[in-house]
C-alpha cells in the first residue's frame, strides 16, 4: 500500500483499517513513517532557466517520472506582474520548454512546479545576480521572400493534394506531398531570400483533423543542410553544410494510434530544433529519411524559421 501526496517530510502516523462489503470495519493498525521529499522539490533542484532565442529556456529532470505541471512565467508588460504564460504537463524523465517572442532586453522569467496533490514548489528564478535574463535576438523569417529551388536529386513535393508552397504558407491545414516512388532521402530545397544565421526551425506534422498525429507520411528522421552560395545543380549533399540531424519526438513513446494529451500538445506545437552554431546560409535543404508509419510518401504541413538576417 502506498500513501502519496504529502507535501513535506514531517513524520506521520497513519491508521489502516480493513473493511468488507458489509462495511464491517476492523480494529486499526497504526503505522508511523516519514515521507520522502515530495517530487516537486526534487524536480525543483534540477530546474535551470537560461537565455534562449527570443526568450528563456527551462530544463529539468524528473527521474521518478512523476506526473507534474510546470508553470512558465514572465512579466506581463501591461501590469508589471509575473504571470503564467504557458503550462507544461509532463512525466518525462528529462524535458525542456521555452517562452519566446520577447525583445532582447533584460527580463524576469520564473517557473513553479505542481503535482496532482496540489503541492507547489517555490518560485524558481534564473541563477543570475538580479534573476534577470536577456533573450537572444532573433526574428521570424518572412516566408513571402522565399524562392523555390529544385535540384536534380530533389523530390517532387507537388504530388497528390500537395503543393511545394504549402510548406511556407502559414496554413497548418495545407500540406506538401511526395509521390513516394523516389529513393530516400526525399529532399526539398528552398532559397530563404537573404543571407541568415538560423537560430531555430519548426516542423509541423500534417494537422488535418488530428488524424495524422505521429503516423502516416509525417517525417520522423531527417537531416537539414545549408549553403551560403548554391552548390552544383546535381544537389550532392556532400557539397552542403550539415546543420543538424533531427528526429521527430513523441513524449509518451506510445505505439502508433495511441496519443496522450502531452503527445497532442507537442503535435500542435511542432518539432522544434535549435542550432548551436551561427552559420551563415541562404539556401536550406530538408532531407527526410523515414516517416512515422514507414510510408513511402511524405506529407508535412509547414516549415518555419527564425534567425538573424545578415545585412
Amino acid at each position: 500500500i502506498e500513501i502519496l501526496g504529502f507535501g513535506d517530510t514531517t513524520e506521520r502516523s497513519v491508521k489502516l483499517y480493513s473493511v468488507d462489503r458489509s462495511e464491517n470495519t476492523s480494529e486499526p493498525i497504526s503505522v508511523t513513517g516519514t515521507p520522502l521529499t515530495p517530487p516537486v522539490f526534487v524536480v525543483q533542484e534540477t530546474m535551470a532557466i537560461t537565455s534562449d532565442f527570443g526568450g528563456a529556456r527551462f530544463t529539468w529532470e524528473n527521474d521518478l517520472n512523476t506526473p507534474i505541471t510546470i508553470e512558465l512565467l514572465t512579466v506581463n508588460d501591461d501590469t508589471g506582474e509575473l504571470e503564467t504564460m504557458n503550462t507544461v504537463y509532463t512525466e518525462q524523465s528529462e524535458a525542456k520548454s521555452s517562452l519566446r517572442g520577447y525583445e532582447s532586453v533584460p527580463r524576469l522569467f520564473a517557473a513553479v512546479i505542481r503535482d496532482r496533490y496540489d503541492n507547489f514548489s517555490d518560485t524558481i528564478y534564473a541563477d543570475t545576480p538580479d534573476q534577470l535574463l536577456t533573450p537572444l535576438f532573433e526574428e521570424r523569417l518572412d516566408k513571402t521572400k522565399f524562392n523555390k529551388i529544385v535540384l536534380d536529386n530533389d523530390d517532387n513535393w507537388d504530388a497528390w493534394e500537395g503543393d511545394y508552397w504549402n510548406c511556407f504558407d502559414d496554413d497548418p491545414q495545407s500540406i506538401v506531398h511526395t509521390q513516394g516512388d523516389k529513393p530516400r532521402p526525399s529532399i526539398m530545397t528552398v532559397d530563404l531570400g537573404a543571407n541568415v544565421t538560423l537560430s531555430r526551425f519548426n516542423v509541423l506534422q500534417r494537422q488535418t483533423n488530428h488524424g495524422f498525429a505521429f503516423t502516416h507520411g509525417n517525417p520522423k528522421n531527417y537531416t537539414v543542410y545549408g549553403a551560403k552560395e548554391l552548390p552544383g545543380q546535381d544537389g550532392n549533399l556532400d557539397d552542403w553544410i550539415l546543420l543538424k540531424e533531427c528526429e521527430s519526438f513523441k513524449p509518451s513513446g506510445s505505439p502508433i494510434g495511441t496519443n496522450t494529451d502531452e503527445d497532442m500538445d507537442h503535435f500542435d506545437a511542432g518539432d522544434e530544433y535549435t542550432f548551436d552554431e551561427a552559420i551563415e546560409i541562404r539556401y536550406f535543404r530538408f532531407a527526410v529519411y523515414s516517416t512515422w508509419d514507414g510510408a513511402g510518401y511524405i506529407d508535412p504541413a509547414e516549415l518555419t524559421f527564425w534567425g538573424n538576417i545578415v545585412e
